[in-house]
C-alpha cells in the first residue's frame, strides 16, 4: 500500500506531495481517531468538512482542519482603554466543522501591567458562559510598558486572522496562531498556537504525565475533573483542572499562560512545536505573564488567581493516615506502635471508615465511639487530627434523622435537576439530582455556587466540632464531584441484594452528549460504548446558583468551591489558621487549599511521578502538595515504602495513607533498618523545617515556589529542562531519591552555577553529571552554595520542635557568601502576617562575617529563643585553628561582645559551633578569624625577575654593560636581562632621626646608600633620604629623595603641610606600620603594613634589588596587598580592576592628545593613584605625587612596578578601611571636588562640525520639539572665526550672540570650547596682542632657541587648529593667570553671555612635533613645524611608553622648554603633566570674576591630582564602538577614584557614525554619566537623540526624563562628595568590598550606595546578566518588586536600562521637565526602600542651583528623610535639619516598596486623610502616594496604617 501510494506520489507530485514540515503543522479534526470503534475515519472527517490525506509520520492525523482559508478574518478594530479590540467574521470558503458556528467574535487585547497581558475571544452579540472566578485586581492604572507586543493582521494569502505576542526584549514569538485552524461553535472551541522554538513545556492537569518535560510528538490529554486513580493506565485526567502551562524559552526566559475556561477541555502537542487547545463551551479567556523567570511567571499568575495559603506549622510535620483501620483499636495500635518506634507524627487522619454508614459529620458508634477522646488525647500530646468530609450526603427519608442533610433541604442547598426532569421527586420532594457515593444509600450534592448552601456548610462544619470532632483541618474528597456508577445498572459497591438496582441515569442532551467529548471523555471509550460527559459524575444538565449555571460548564468548579467554603468554616470552627485538603482543584484552589496527589499506586512508577505531581501543582500555584506515601492502591513492599519514606519526608504535605483491604505500610511497620532510614530523613525534615515554613511564608505572600523544579532554578542550564527525578525545596535544598528498584546508586546531576554541598558532611559534591552511592537506608541531599538555611533541633512532633533551638546552614559559595532568612510565629494564628504579629530576621554571610538582622520582632514567643549551632559549609581547609568574636545586639546602639575560641573543622572545610544560646530576638554578628600558613614565595620564580632592560632591544652585551644578569626564559614577557636577586642596591644606614612634625604626627628620617656599581642609565644618586611621616588617624607619605641635592618636586599644593583637622583623626588611631628596615643582605626594605590586621600592604622586600635611582629614571618594584587594584590611568583600561598576569600590559602616564581607543596608550592626563581592596575587604589608597613621564605595570604575584623620568618618590597611602574612607582621605589631602550647578547636571548637546548656526539651531530644534530635555549646547571650534579662541563667525554663525541669550531665556546655557594656544600671524587678534603686551608664553631655555631668528623672542611656537603658528600660555605665571581672566571676562562681556567654559588640548596639544609639517599644514606654505632640538630634556635615556614616536615630545611641546611662577623655573620635561591642571585653575579663578558668586563651570581634558577641586572631566575623543560603553563605564569609576566626580564620556561616541542600537544603549548608559553630552566629530553623521526613527527617538525620551527624575538624588550625591570627598559613581567592589563577586564586576555601577545601574553594552542583547549583592535588600527601581540576591538575567528591551534601588534608602526624585530650570519648579516625591529592619534612611540638598557662596553661607536647605515599619504601621519623618533656603515646591509623590498589604488609612501630622489617591500594587508589594501637597519648608510625620 505504501508502495503504490509513493508511485503515486511521484507521479502526481504537485498533487499530493507532503512535505513533512506541513504534516506537523497539521491540526487534528477527528483526535478522537483511535477510539472510533472500528467505524471509518474517513467518513467521519468529511462529515466535519476536513481534509482526509495520509501521513507517513508516526502520529501526524490522516484527518486535519483545512490548512488555509480556514478560521476568520479581521473586519475592524478600535483603540481601547487598555488596548485594542477586534472584530472578526468567520471565513465561509470552508464549511464549518461542528454545528452553530458563532460567525461574529470580539477579541479584547488588554495590557493589564508589565508583565501581564490578556487576551479574550468571544461572541461579539450573545453573552456566553464565563467563567465566575474571582480574580484579583491586577491592573496597572499609572502609565507602563509591557513586556507584550501583540501584532495582528489578515494573512495576505488567504485572508485568515493571525495574531502574535511577542516579547518585546528578545523579538520570541510565544503565541503564534498563523498554524490556523482557529473555531468557535457554540460547544466547539478550539485555538492553536505555534510554540517558540527549542522550547520546553511545563504543566496542564491534573494528569498522569509521565515525564515533566511535555511530549510534543502529537500527545493529547483531556481535562476534567474525574475520579481516576493511576492504576486506570496511562493519559488519564484525573481530580482537577489546571489549564496553566509555562514555556521556558531556548534562551531561559520563561512566560506562562492560563486559559480561563471551565468546561471539558483538551490540549495537544505536535512537533512544529505547536499547541492546540480545545474547549466544549465557553470562551477563550488568555493571560500571559512574562515572567521572565520560571519562579517570576507562577508570582505573576498566583498575583492574578491569588497566592497559595499560609499553612499552619504543624501541617508540615508527618501524617499518618489509611483508609479502613478495623476500629478504634486498630488505629491506636497503628499509632502507638510508630509513636514507640521513634516515627515523629504531627497528624493523625480519619477516613470514611470512622463514620456511621460513610455519612459525614457522624462517629461510628461500635467502632470508633472514644474516636473524640482520642483525638484529644493526641491533641494533648502536641497533635493534631483531621477527619474527611465528603460532599455527597445521604438523603433522609425520615429514617435516619440526619441533620446535616435536612438543614440542606430546608436551605436549598443540592444541586438540582432542571424542571419537571427530576426522576426522584417522589423520592426526594424536590429536584435536587441524586446519585450513589460511598453511603450506604443515595446521596445529594451540595452546590457550593450558591450563597446559602456556603452558609449552610459553615454553619455545619462548626456544628461537626462543637458535637463530635475537635478537628484541627478538614480533608476534603470524592469533590469532582463523584457518583459511583453513572448510567449504569448499578454503581460498582451497590449491596447485591439490594433490589431494584438503580444509578443515576443521565438523560440524552447536548450537554451530557455534545458533539465533541475530548479527551477527557473518549479516553475512557469501551468497545462499542463510548464514555459520556456525564460518567463518574453528575448529569450535566445540572442546575446551580439557582439555575444560573449548567453542571456542564461548571462541573470543574466544584472542589475549588468547597475548598473555599471549608477554610471559612475550619477557620471559624476552630479559630485558628487550620489547612483544608482537597482532592480537586481549580484555578486559584491554592488560595484555599492544600493538595494530595491522589489514589496513586504502590509503584517506583509513582514514586517517580510524584515528582512530576509537586512540581506541576507548584506551577498551578498550590505548593502544599504531596503525594501517599508509599502508594495507596496495591500492595507496598519494604523497600519501595522506605524510599517513599525517604522522598516523602521531603514533600511539602508529608503523609503515608494506603487503601482498605491492603496491608498495613506505616513506618513502624518493616524492619529496624527501614524504621531507623525512616526517623533519619524525618528527622532532617523536622530540623529543616524553619526554612520550609519561611517559604511558605513567601509562597503566601509573594507567589514564590516551594518545591522546584532544577529548570525553575536553572533556567539557562539547558540539562536542567527536563530533569524530573531530583527536586528542588525552594532554591537551596536539592533532593536526590532513588526511584527505581533495587537500585544503590543514583545518578545525579548539579548545576555547576552553584557549588552543592552534602548535607551530611559538608562536602562537595561534583558539578555536572555523576553517579552517587545510595545504600538502602539513605536519601542523598545538598545544600546549595550561596544560602543560609534556618534550622530548629527536631522532636516527636512540631509542639515540641518549636521549642527547642535554632541552628543555622550556611552553604558558601564560591565566593564565600551566603544569605537566608527566617519567618517565625505563633504558627497557627489566622492574621499573624496581616496583623504583623511575626518575626523575620535576615542572615548574611561574607568577609568571614555571619551577621543576622531582624526586621520584625513582634512575635513574643521569640523572645526565649536561642540560636545553639551553626554549620558553615566550605568554610575551608585551614591550619592551625579558627576563631570567633560575637557582637549582640541588645539594642541598635549597645552591644556585647564574646569570643570563642579553638572551633573545629572537619575533614572537608565544614566549621561546626554548638552552645551558643544566643538570642534569637537580638541582632548579632559573629566575626571569624583562622590561622593560616604565611605565604611562601620561592624568589627564584622567574616571575619575580625586575627587567634591566625595559627599552627595546634586549641584548646579552648590552644586558652585562649595565652589570644585569642574562638568562633566557621560556615564560612569557619574563625578561631575560635582569637584576640578579642577590644584588644589594641600596644599604640602608645605621640609625633613625626621629623629627619633630607637630600634633598628630609622627616623622622618622633614613639614609641609605648605593652599595653597588650596577647602573642602567647612569648618573645614578649615591644617597638617599627616606622621610616616614604618620598624619592623624589615617595618612602615611614615604618620600625619597636625594640626600645630597635638591631635585624637582611637584609645585602642586597639598593639604600635608596643614595643621592635623578633626577630620584627619587621632595619630593613635592611624593604622598604618611603616616599616624601613635592612633584610638579612643589609638592603633597604621598606614595607607598609596595616596595623589592626598585619596584612602587608606594601613591601619591596622581594624586590630589594630593584631600587634604581639615578637623575632622569627611577624605579622600584613592590608587592601589593591583592590583586584588587583599581586606578591609575590616564589610559583606557579593558577591565576595572588591574589584571595581574605576566601579560599584564605596560602603561605609560604621560599627558598625551590621544584617543582612548584602546591599547596601552597614555591618554590626557595623570593620575597616578589606585585603591587596594585587601583580601579581608580592608581597602588602602596610594598616590604617587609625580608629574614627569611614567609607567607602571601590575603583573603576576601581586607585582607593583613603576618607573619615572624625574622628580622624586614622593608616595602618599590612605588607610580606609572602606574604599569610599580611602577617597575621602585623599580628598583631605588634594582637594574635594567642585560643586556643579545644577543645571551642569541636564542633558547637553555637542558637536564638532555643526559649521552653521543654522544646523546647531537644527539639532536644538529638533531636540525640544521631540520633548527631550536639554539644558546646555555646547559650541566646538567650529564656531570660532578661523578656530581663533574668544571668536565667533559672524558668516557661517552670524547672530550667534543673539541666540545664546534666546536660548538663556528658554532655560538653556551655552558652554563655548577653549583651546590654549593663540594664533600669532592675525595683528588685528587682540586676545595674542595683549598676551605678547603681558609676556605670558611658554618659552625656549636661553641656551636652546631654535626659533629664535623667527620671532626674535624666546616664545616657543607650535600649531594646533588655528590658521596660523601658535603660542602656549604659561599658567604657572601670575602674569598669565591675570591675562587669561581679562580675556575671558572681555569675551564674556563684548562677545556672548557663556555660563561656563570647555578646555581642550591642554595637555598641552602640539601638531607634528619634529615631524616634516603638521597634517593639517596649509598646502600651500612651505613645511614647518615645531622641531625639539636633541637635548637631555627631549632625548631621555629612557622614554618610557609614553612616546610612541623616537622622542618623548611627541604630540607636545618640546621638553626643554620652560615655565615660571616668578620664583622657580619649571622644565616642561617636569611639568608637561601639570599644563592642564593649572590651565584649570586659571579657568575657574577666570569664570569665579567674570560671574561673581555664580559656580563655575570648567570641563577640562587634561588633568592631575587635584584638577576636580575645579573642573570636571570628559572621557576623550572616543569612538562610535560597542567595547567604548565599558570604556564608558570604567572611566567613570577611576575618575571617581580621582576626585574627578563630574565626568562623561562622549555619547554615541566621537569618531565613526553610531547607529540606532548603539545611540539608543549609550543615552540609557549617558543618563547616568555625571556629565550627560551627545557629542560627536567633524565628519561623522548627526547623532542627537531626535535624529534617529521615532521609536529610538522616543526610547532616548524616556532615557533622558528618568536622569532627570533622579537629579535631587544626583545633585545631594554632588553635594555629599564635596563637604565630605568621595565617590559619586561607584563600582560594585566599592561599596560591597567583602563580597568577592564583585571585584571584577565593571558592567554595573551604583550612584552613591543607592542606585545600582546595570545598562546594555553589547549589541543585540535584550536581557542584562546582574549580579545584585547579597549584603543588601534589591528593588527594581520600576515596579518596586524585590530581587533576589544574585546573578540573574534581567529583561532589557531597547527602551529600558535596568535599575534597582537598595533596601535602606530614600531617594529623593522630582517630577522632570523640559530643563533644570522647568523641572526645579516642579514637585518632589521620594523613592523609600525599606532594609532588612523595614528602616529607610535619606536626604535632600536643595539651593538655588547656581550660587558659588550657597554652602559657605549657610543658604541651602537640608532634609532628611526617615522610615521605619512598626507593627502594622508605616512612618515616615522628613526633618528639616538645615532652613537657608525656601522651597517653594511641594512633596507630591512617595513610593514605598515591599507593602506586604493594602493601606487602610493614612495620616499626616496627626490628621487623618480622606480620598488619598494611591495605586497599591499586590504583585510587585508597592505603594504610590500621590498629590500629599506638602510643604518642602516644614516638618512632617505620615503614618500609614494597614
Amino acid at each position: 500500500m505504501n508502495f503504490l501510494f509513493n508511485i503515486i506520489c511521484i507521479l502526481s507530485f504537485l498533487v499530493c506531495n507532503v512535505k513533512p514540515n506541513l504534516e506537523t503543522q497539521r491540526v487534528d479534526c477527528y483526535p478522537e481517531a483511535p477510539f472510533s470503534f472500528g467505524q471509518s475515519i474517513e467518513d467521519k472527517c468529511r462529515l466535519r468538512n476536513c481534509v482526509y490525506q495520509y501521513s507517513s509520520r508516526a502520529g501526524a492525523p490522516w484527518c486535519f482542519f483545512p490548512q488555509s482559508g480556514f478560521g476568520y478574518k479581521m473586519t475592524s478594530s478600535i483603540k481601547t482603554e487598555k488596548g485594542d479590540r477586534i472584530y472578526l467574521t468567520r471565513l465561509t470558503q470552508h464549511l464549518p466543522a461542528f454545528s452553530n458556528p458563532v460567525n461574529d467574535l470580539a477579541m479584547d487585547i488588554e495590557y493589564i501591567n508589565t508583565k501581564t497581558l490578556r487576551i479574550k475571544i468571544y461572541d461579539r452579540y450573545n453573552q456566553r458562559y464565563e467563567v465566575p472566578l474571582e480574580l484579583n485586581d491586577v491592573l496597572d492604572k499609572n502609565q507602563f510598558t509591557s513586556d507584550f507586543q501583540v501584532t495582528f493582521e489578515n494573512r495576505a494569502t488567504d485572508s485568515v486572522f493571525v495574531f502574535k505576542i511577542i516579547r518585546k526584549s528578545t523579538g520570541t514569538v510565544l503565541f503564534d496562531t498563523s498554524i490556523g485552524a482557529m473555531v468557535f461553535s457554540d460547544q466547539f472551541l478550539q485555538i492553536a498556537t505555534i510554540l517558540p522554538t527549542d522550547s520546553n513545556v511545563y504543566g496542564f492537569g491534573e494528569n498522569n504525565h509521565p515525564q515533566l518535560s511535555h511530549n510534543m510528538n502529537f500527545k493529547t490529554w483531556g481535562m476534567f475533573a474525574r475520579d481516576e486513580a493511576n492504576v486506570a493506565g496511562e493519559e488519564l485526567n484525573q481530580y482537577g483542572v489546571q489549564p496553566v502551562y509555562n514555556v521556558l524559552e531556548a534562551d531561559g526566559n520563561a512566560h506562562g499562560v492560563v486559559l480561563i475556561n471551565s468546561n471539558a477541555m483538551e490540549y495537544s502537542f505536535t512537533p512544529n512545536p505547536a499547541l492546540i487547545l480545545r474547549s466544549i463551551g465557553g470562551i477563550f479567556d488568555f493571560y500571559f505573564f512574562s515572567g521572565p523567570t520560571p519562579e517570576s511567571v507562577v508570582q505573576q499568575y498566583t498575583s492574578l488567581v491569588g497566592h497559595p495559603i499560609m499553612i499552619p506549622y504543624f501541617s508540615l510535620g508527618f501524617q499518618l493516615s489509611r483508609w479502613e483501620y478495623q476500629d478504634l483499636n486498630d488505629m491506636k495500635k497503628i499509632v502507638q506502635r510508630n509513636l514507640d518506634a521513634g516515627i515523629p507524627l504531627d497528624i493523625q487522619y480519619a477516613d470514611i471508615e470512622h463514620f456511621q454508614n460513610q455519612m459525614d459529620f457522624t462517629i461510628d458508634r461500635d467502632k470508633f465511639k472514644e474516636l473524640p477522646e482520642f483525638f484529644q488525647e493526641l491533641q494533648s500530646k502536641g497533635m493534631h487530627v483531621v477527619p474527611i468530609v465528603d460532599p455527597a450526603l445521604v438523603i433522609d427519608r425520615g429514617q435516619f434523622d440526619y441533620k446535616p442533610y435536612l438543614d440542606g433541604v430546608t436551605n436549598d442547598v443540592y444541586i438540582k435537576w432542571p424542571k419537571n426532569l427530576s426522576p426522584d421527586y417522589a423520592e426526594t420532594s424536590s429536584d435536587s439530582m441524586i446519585g450513589y457515593c460511598w453511603p450506604d444509600d443515595k446521596v445529594a450534592y451540595p452546590d457550593f455556587l450558591n450563597n446559602r448552601t456556603q452558609k449552610w456548610w459553615i454553619d455545619t462544619i462548626i456544628e461537626y466540632r462543637k458535637v463530635n470532632i475537635s478537628f484541627d483541618a478538614l480533608w476534603i474528597d470524592m469533590n469532582e464531584p463523584s457518583v459511583f456508577g453513572t448510567n449504569e445498572d448499578k454503581p460498582w459497591n451497590w449491596p447485591d441484594d439490594k433490589l431494584p438496582y438503580w444509578s443515576l441515569k443521565c438523560p440524552y442532551s447536548k450537554y451530557d452528549d455534545p458533539p465533541f467529548r475530548t479527551k477527557a471523555i473518549y479516553r475512557y471509550d469501551e468497545y462499542q460504548k463510548p464514555a459520556r460527559l456525564s460518567q463518574k459524575t453528575l448529569c450535566m444538565i445540572g442546575l446551580q446558583e439557582d439555575g444560573k449555571y449548567r453542571h456542564y460548564d461548571v462541573h470543574n468548579l466544584y472542589g475549588l468551591k468547597q475548598a473555599k467554603a471549608t477554610q471559612i468554616a475550619t477557620r471559624l470552627a476552630t479559630g485558628k489558621r487550620s489547612f483544608v485538603l482537597s482532592r480537586s482543584t481549580f484555578i486559584g484552589s491554592g488560595r484555599y487549599a492544600g493538595h494530595w496527589l491522589g489514589d496513586n499506586d504502590s509503584s517506583f512508577k509513582d514514586l517517580h511521578r510524584s515528582i512530576i505531581g509537586m512540581i506541576e501543582f507548584g506551577i498551578f500555584g498550590i505548593t502544599y502538595t504531596g503525594a501517599d506515601i508509599c502508594g495507596f492502591t496495591s500492595t507496598s513492599n519494604e523497600e519501595l515504602c522506605t524510599r517513599w519514606q525517604q522522598i516523602g519526608a521531603f514533600y511539602p504535605y508529608s503523609r503515608n495513607h494506603n487503601v482498605w483491604k491492603e496491608i498495613d505500610q506505616d513506618p513502624a511497620v518493616w524492619s529496624q533498618a527501614s524504621i531507623d532510614s525512616t526517623i533519619n530523613a524525618l528527622n532532617i525534615r523536622y530540623t529543616i523545617l524553619p526554612y520550609y515554613y519561611t517559604l511558605f511564608y513567601k509562597s503566601h505572600t509573594n507567589g514564590n515556589l516551594v518545591i522546584r523544579g532544577l529548570f525553575q532554578e536553572f533556567p539557562q542550564d539547558k540539562n536542567c529542562r527536563t530533569i524530573d527525578r531530583q527536586f528542588l525545596v525552594g532554591p537551596a535544598w536539592l533532593v536526590t531519591p532513588v526511584v527505581e528498584a533495587n537500585k544503590r546508586k543514583v545518578d545525579a546531576y548539579f548545576p555547576p552555577a552553584s557549588k552543592w554541598y552534602s548535607y551530611y558532611d559538608g562536602s562537595l559534591a561534583i558539578k555536572g553529571y555523576t553517579t552517587l552511592d545510595a545504600p538502602f537506608n539513605f536519601i542523598n541531599l545538598h545544600v546549595r552554595g550561596g544560602f543560609i538555611l534556618p534550622t530548629q533541633r527536631p522532636a516527636n512532633n512540631t509542639s515540641f520542635s518549636r521549642k527547642n533551638p535554632f541552628g543555622l546552614i550556611v552553604a558558601l559559595d564560591e565566593y564565600d557568601n551566603a544569605q537566608g532568612d527566617l519567618f517565625y510565629d505563633d504558627g497557627n494564628s489566622i492574621d499573624s502576617i496581616e496583623n504583623s504579629k511575626y518575626y523575620f530576621s535576615r542572615f548574611v554571610y561574607n568577609n568571614n562575617q555571619l551577621k543576622m538582622t531582624i526586621s520584625s520582632n513582634n512575635y513574643d514567643g521569640m523572645q526565649n529563643m536561642k540560636l545553639d549551632t551553626i554549620r558553615i559549609m566550605g568554610f575551608g581547609k585551614i591550619s592551625g585553628r579558627v576563631e570567633a568574636m560575637v557582637k549582640i545586639y541588645k539594642s541598635r546602639q549597645a552591644s556585647q561582645v564574646l569570643n570563642l575560641t579553638n572551633l573545629s573543622v572537619n575533614e572537608f572545610g565544614e566549621l561546626s559551633l554548638t552552645g551558643l544560646g544566643l538570642q534569637m530576638s537580638q541582632d548579632f554578628e559573629i566575626n571569624f578569624k583562622s590561622v593560616v600558613i604565611p605565604e611562601v614565595i620561592d624568589l627564584s620564580d622567574d616571575r619575580l625577575r625586575v627587567d634591566c632592560s625595559p627599552d627595546p632591544g634586549a641584548t646579552e652585551y648590552r644586558c652585562s654593560e649595565r652589570k644585569c644578569s642574562w638568562r633566557q626564559s621560556n615564560s612569557q614577557n619574563v625578561p631575560w636581562c635582569f637584576i640578579d636577586k642577590s644584588r644589594v642596591s641600596y644599604r640602608l644606614n645605621s640609625g633613625v632621626n626621629t623629627v619633630s612634625a607637630g600634633s598628630e604626627r609622627s616623622k622618622k628620617e633614613y639614609t641609605a646608600t648605593k652599595a653597588d656599581s650596577l647602573s642602567m642609565y647612569g648618573e645614578d644618586v649615591t644617597n638617599l633620604r627616606i622621610t616616614s611621616e604618620l598624619k592623624g588617624g589615617s595618612m602615611l607619605r614615604i618620600k625619597i629623595e636625594d640626600a645630597d641635592k635638591q631635585r624637582f618636586e611637584v609645585p602642586v599644593q597639598t593639604s600635608w603641610s596643614g595643621q592635623v583637622t578633626q577630620q584627619d583623626g587621632l595619630l593613635s588611631s592611624n593604622d598604618f606600620d611603616p616599616r624601613i628596615e635592612s633584610d638579612s643582605k643589609g638592603r633597604l626594605v621598606i614595607e607598609v603594613f596595616r596595623k589592626s590586621t598585619g596584612t602587608r600592604l606594601f613591601s619591596t622586600r622581594e624586590y630589594a634589588e630593584s631600587y634604581v635611582y639615578s637623575d632622569r629614571y627611577i624605579h622600584f618594584y613592590a608587592r601589593l596587598a591583592s590583586e584588587n587594584v583599581y586606578g591609575f590611568g590616564e589610559n583606557t583600561h579593558e577591565t576595572f580592576r588591574h589584571q595581574f598576569t605576566s601579560s599584564a600590559l605596560t602603561f605609560p602616564i604621560w599627558a598625551r592628545d590621544e584617543p582612548p581607543l584602546g591599547g596601552n596608550k597614555a591618554l590626557y592626563g595623570t593620575q597616578p593613584f589606585y585603591m587596594c581592596i585587601e583580601s579581608d575587604g580592608s581597602a588602602h589608597g596610594l598616590l604617587i605625587l609625580n608629574s614627569n613621564a611614567q609607567e607602571y605595570r601590575f603583573s603576576a604575584m601581586k607585582t607593583f612596578m613603576y618607573r619615572t623620568l624625574g622628580g622624586i618618590l614622593d608616595i602618599y597611602m590612605f588607610s580606609g578601611p572602606t574604599p569610599e574612607n580611602v577617597i575621602q582621605q585623599y580628598s583631605r589631602l588634594v582637594g574635594k571636588p567642585m560643586m556643579p550647578p545644577y543645571y551642569a547636571l541636564g542633558f547637553q548637546l555637542s558637536r564638532y562640525g555643526y559649521n552653521t548656526l543654522d544646523n546647531m539651531k537644527g539639532a536644538i530644534s529638533r531636540t525640544v520639539d521631540a520633548g527631550i530635555p536639554l539644558d546646555i549646547q555646547h559650541g566646538d571650534i567650529d564656531h570660532f572665526e578661523r578656530n581663533k579662541d574668544f571668536t565667533y563667525n559672524k558668516v557661517a554663525f552670524a547672530g550667534l550672540p543673539d541666540f545664546v541669550n534666546e536660548l538663556k531665556s528658554k532655560g538653556i546655557r551655552f558652554i563655548p570650547i577653549v583651546d590654549p594656544a593663540l594664533v600669532t600671524n592675525e595683528p588685528d587678534y587682540q586676545p595674542y596682542n595683549r598676551g605678547m603686551q603681558k609676556d605670558v608664553w611658554l618659552k625656549w631655555p636661553n641656551d636652546i632657541n631654535p626659533q629664535g631668528d623667527e620671532t626674535v623672542n624666546r616664545n616657543m611656537l607650535g600649531y594646533v587648529w588655528p590658521e596660523g603658528k601658535v603660542l602656549f600660555p604659561d599658567f604657572f605665571n601670575n602674569r598669565t593667570i591675570q591675562w587669561w581672566a581679562d580675556e575671558i571676562k572681555l569675551y564674556y562681556q563684548n562677545v556672548f553671555k557663556f555660563d561656563g567654559l570647555w578646555i581642550d588640548m591642554n595637555e598641552p596639544a602640539n601638531f607634528g612635533t619634529n615631524l616634516n609639517k603638521p597634517f593639517n599644514w596649509p598646502d600651500h606654505l612651505p613645511p614647518w613645524s615645531l622641531k625639539c632640538p636633541y637635548n637631555k630634556y627631549d632625548d631621555p635615556p629612557y622614554r618610557t611608553n609614553a612616546a610612541f614616536g623616537e622622542r618623548l615630545s611627541d604630540k607636545t611641546l618640546c621638553l626643554c622648554g620652560e615655565q615660571t611662577d616668578g620664583k622657580n623655573v619649571y622644565k616642561q620635561y617636569d611639568v608637561h603633566n601639570l599644563y592642564g591642571y593649572t590651565q584649570t585653575i586659571a579657568t575657574y579663578e577666570a569664570l569665579l570674576q567674570t560671574r561673581p558668586n555664580k559656580r563655575p563651570v570648567v570641563i577640562t581634558r587634561s588633568t592631575f591630582p587635584g584638577s576636580g577641586q575645579r573642573a570636571g572631566h570628559w572621557l576623550g575623543d572616543n569612538a562610535s564602538g560597542w567595547k567604548h560603553l565599558k570604556y564608558n563605564i570604567i572611566g567613570l569609576l577611576e575618575f571617581n577614584l580621582f576626585l574627578i566626580p563630574y565626568v562623561g564620556a562622549d555619547i554615541c561616541g566621537f569618531f565613526d557614525d553610531a547607529g540606532d542600537e548603539l545611540c539608543e544603549r549609550w543615552m540609557q548608559l549617558g543618563a547616568f554619566n555625571p556629565f550627560y553630552r551627545n557629542h560627536n566629530g567633524l565628519h561623522g553623521t548627526n547623532q542627537d537623540p531626535a535624529v534617529f526613527n521615532p521609536t529610538v527617538t522616543a526610547s532616548m525620551r524616556k532615557t533622558v526624563l528618568l536622569r532627570y527624575t533622579l537629579l535631587p538624588y544626583l545633585y545631594t550625591l554632588f553635594y555629599n562628595v564635596h563637604v565630605s570627598g568621595g565617590t559619586v559613581v561607584r563600582s560594585l567592589a566599592h561599596e560591597f568590598p567583602f563580597d568577592k563577586r564583585t571585584y571584577d564586576i565593571d558592567e554595573q555601577f551604583l550612584w552613591g550606595s543607592w542606585l545600582l545601574i546595570s545598562p546594555v553594552i553589547y549589541p543585540g542583547r535584550t536581557s542584562k546578566d546582574i549580579y545584585i549583592p547579597p549584603e543588601a535588600r534589591w528593588f527594581d527601581y520600576y515596579n518596586g518588586k524585590e530581587i533576589d540576591s544574585r546573578t540573574i538575567a534581567v529583561a532589557a528591551p531597547r527602551d529600558f536600562i535596568p535599575l534597582h534601588v537598595r533596601g535602606g534608602a530614600i531617594l529623593p526624585i522630582q517630577e522632570p521637565g523640559i530643563n533644570t530650570d522647568a523641572s526645579r519648579k516642579n514637585s518632589f516625591g521620594v523613592i523609600i526602600a525599606p532594609d532588612e529592619a523595614d528602616r529607610a534612611f535619606g536626604n535632600l540638598y536643595w539651593d538655588d542651583g547656581e550660587s558659588n557662596d550657597s554652602i559657605s553661607s549657610n543658604k541651602y536647605k537640608m532634609i532628611e528623610y526617615s522610615f521605619a515599619h512598626i507593627n502594622t504601621e508605616s512612618v515616615i519623618d522628613i526633618i528639616v535639619k538645615k532652613n537657608g533656603y525656601t522651597i517653594n515646591n511641594k512633596l507630591d509623590k512617595i513610593r514605598l516598596f515591599d507593602v506586604k498589604f493594602m493601606p487602610s488609612e493614612f495620616w499626616v501630622d496627626n490628621v487623618k486623610l480622606s480620598n488619598v489617591k494611591y495605586n497599591y500594587d499586590s504583585l510587585d508589594l508597592s505603594l504610590e502616594i500621590q498629590n500629599l501637597n506638602l510643604t518642602m519648608d516644614d516638618n512632617h510625620k505620615i503614618v500609614i496604617k494597614f
